[in-house]
């Protein structure tokens, strides 16, 4: 196996990670963590754990939404690298 898959399967690359310490990804997290805190400052109790489930399917579906947008744009890298090597060889 090839190092970048090596490090890529065991974890050791993660540019998930790696986009969070891009200046405008800051800003908007922080942006819309005060947002948060606002909301949720104005809310009733009655309402605090209706929204508290609502931020984690809003999480979930974004870390799913990433995970997939992931894998496509693997996938597409590769197939676009498999053309490009079978169009030189011929």
């Amino acid at each position: 196996m090839s190092p970048t898959i090596n490090d890529l399967w065991n974890g050791n690359i993660c540019e998930l990670e790696a986009c969070g310490s891009l200046p405008h990804i800051l800003q908007n997290e922080n942006r819309l963590g005060a947002k948060i805190e606002k909301l949720r400052e104005t809310l009733p109790d009655s309402h605090k754990k209706l929204f508290e489930q609502f931020l984690e399917a809003m999480y979930e579906n974004n870390s799913d939404y990433a995970e997939e947008a992931f894998a496509r744009g693997l996938s597409l890298g590769i197939r676009l690298c498999s053309e490009a090597w079978t169009q030189k060889a011929t």
